[in-house]
């Protein structure tokens, strides 16, 4: 029992440092200059979570609305969940799908969402987000655009 608890808090260990370590890289561009830019943004990156299909609907939306009117703008759709990681994606996708499927389900999934959307979240909250989304956050410094569109709070 012992080795498998050291074993396991080594690996713990392991992880959370390396979490640390992304944080605070990807952090480090925050000091980058900001882009200042005068009319219409050049690139959009539009952000949609693939729970439900609402969401997805509403994204492909915005980008053809986008691509009517402003051809000469590069629209680029993603989807948050894709970013997060399997176990991420069974534990929020999987067990929301299986929840909101119950009448009973479908009113606590609105309660929480009621709940959540009046107030900031914690730090706790700030913490699981960061670590499971650390692929978005990098994506988003390395592609930069020039406007960020969500139709998922979780990216947000």
């Amino acid at each position: 029992l012992s080795i498998w608890f050291a074993a396991y808090s080594t690996a713990l260990a392991y992880k959370l440092a390396k979490i640390f370590i992304r944080i605070a890289r990807l952090y480090s561009f925050r000091f980058q200059a900001p882009r200042h830019f005068g009319g219409p943004p050049k690139d959009v990156l539009i952000v949609h979570g693939s729970i439900g299909a609402g969401h997805k609907r509403a994204a492909e939306a915005i980008a053809e609305c986008f691509r009517e009117r402003h051809p000469e703008i590069e629209v680029t759709t993603i989807d948050i969940v894709d970013f997060a990681g399997p176990l991420f994606t069974a534990l929020y996708k999987t067990a929301y799908l299986k929840l909101a499927e119950t009448e009973a389900g479908g009113h606590l999934v609105g309660c929480l969402f009621d709940t959540s959307n009046h107030r900031r979240p914690g730090w706790v909250t700030r913490f699981m987000r960061q670590a499971f989304l650390l692929d978005f956050i990098e994506y988003l410094f390395v592609k930069n655009p020039d406007l960020v569109v969500n139709t998922h709070f979780l990216p947000a």
